[in-house]
């Protein structure tokens, strides 16, 4: 029996594993990069959009939306921000941003639709993702808040 060859598979098999392991490693490491990088971009995104949406809140015009159009290819998504500051002099309980829908179906959203306490003088703002669907053409979705304010968002699916 010649053991030499045998000796020889188990050496190569062992090899092959352990450049396998590395180089699955070095690619979650990868992947997790990217990720983190992506999701810092967007944090950074909002953080723009907020704080250009806090200059504009006025006791006038309370509520706000940044960008206030989006244009995005079927399939994308982006992140938008929708501001309200309360003029009034006492604080608001229980605002909610209703339930964004498109009446035509183009778009959906994924927003945090609890209810924020607003003390007098402050500004709460909302991260809404908004998700491009296969359909094209443009839309307008109302966004309105549970106290009456309400604006309009206009989307362009490309």
């Amino acid at each position: 029996m010649n053991k030499k060859g045998a000796i020889e598979f188990s050496m190569t098999t062992i090899m092959v594993i352990i450049v396998g392991v590395v180089v699955l490693s070095l690619g979650i490491a990868w992947v997790m990069g990217s990720f983190e990088q992506i999701s810092d971009i967007t944090d950074t995104a909002f953080e723009s959009a907020k704080e250009q949406l806090g200059a504009r809140l006025t006791s006038q015009e309370p509520m706000g939306i940044s960008p206030s159009t989006v244009t995005l290819n079927t399939g994308k998504s982006t992140t938008i921000a929708i501001g309200y500051l309360n003029s009034a002099a006492v604080a608001e309980n229980g605002v909610i941003l209703s339930n964004l829908v498109d009446p035509n179906s183009k778009v959906t959203f994924v927003d945090d639709n609890t209810a924020k306490n607003i003390g007098p003088g402050e500004t709460f703002t909302w991260k809404v993702v908004v998700n491009a669907g296969t359909s094209t053409g443009q839309t307008v979705v109302p966004v309105k808040l549970n106290n009456g304010k309400e604006k309009q968002l206009v989307v362009i699916v490309e």
